[in-house]
């Protein structure tokens, strides 16, 4: 009798655990089944697990990731630019493209490559003499400078009038006909010098302003900047300033 009672709980055992791993992977198949439906309503990266524990994506959201990074500004600035003097006899040996060679790429691909233009660029090119202040920039400079990708330029500084307002203002209407902008002016501040454009859907602004060897403004500047402060903007403001050839800031910087 023993034996048999315990051949017949064995049997009773045996099967309510054939019982219990039917039930498990019942339940498990329609919770992942589940898993599948919310994963696709919630529209999201899904990782779940099967009964053998494998993991399995169920849904991949590559679009979203996709649309995320094409939707991400990506913007690179630069200092000053100098396209004469010693930089001009190093391109006149080495070729035009020596000022950028090496960093090309890194240029390549930015939504916004900014800088300041230290000088004017014109028609009627007058090498810098050694010992000389007085710059000017060869007239395919703005061919050199979209070709690498600068597509935003401050031309707010000390040198850009250097050969007078008509070649600043020609100057200015060259860089906007290749389709860079050219931002602020050395000696004024005015919203007629504002720069204000859409990249990716964003709003940008860019103020230029110069404060060497010109009286500048501060109150008026500022004022300027908050008038271009909006909720969900960009305001990049470049400002010409320092004392030349010093590589610390000076107590009003």
């Amino acid at each position: 009798n023993v034996i048999i009672i315990t051949s017949i709980t064995l049997l009773f055992c045996i099967g309510f655990f054939f019982f219990l791993l039917f039930m498990n992977n019942y339940i498990h198949s329609d919770l992942y089944k589940n898993e599948i439906k919310t994963s696709k309503k919630k529209n999201i990266d899904t990782y779940v697990k099967t009964s053998n524990s494998n993991s399995v994506i169920i849904e991949k959201k590559v679009t979203e990731k996709k649309d995320h990074f094409q939707n991400t500004v990506h913007m690179i600035a630069f200092g000053d630019i100098m396209l004469g003097r010693n930089v001009e006899n190093q391109m006149n040996k080495k070729g035009i493209q020596y000022p950028f060679e090496k960093i090309q790429e890194i240029l390549q691909g930015k939504d916004i490559v900014f800088a300041n233009l230290e000088g004017p660029i014109q028609k009627n090119h007058i090498p810098t003499p050694t010992g000389s202040t007085r710059f000017s920039f060869k007239e395919g400079s703005i061919d050199l400078l979209k070709k690498n990708y600068f597509n935003v330029l401050s031309i707010a500084n000390n040198h850009t009038l250097d050969f007078g307002k008509e070649v600043f203002f020609t100057m200015q209407k060259y860089l906007t006909k290749a389709g860079i902008d050219a931002v602020g002016h050395p000696r004024e501040i005015s919203k007629e010098y504002v720069v204000e454009k859409k990249v990716k859907g964003y709003a940008f602004t860019f103020l230029g302003f110069n404060q060497v060897l010109t009286p500048f403004d501060e109150k008026k500047a500022l004022e300027l900047i908050k008038e271009y402060e909006k909720e969900g903007a960009f305001t990049i403001v470049s400002i010409h300033w320092a004392e030349e050839y010093k590589l610390t800031s000076n107590t009003w910087q």
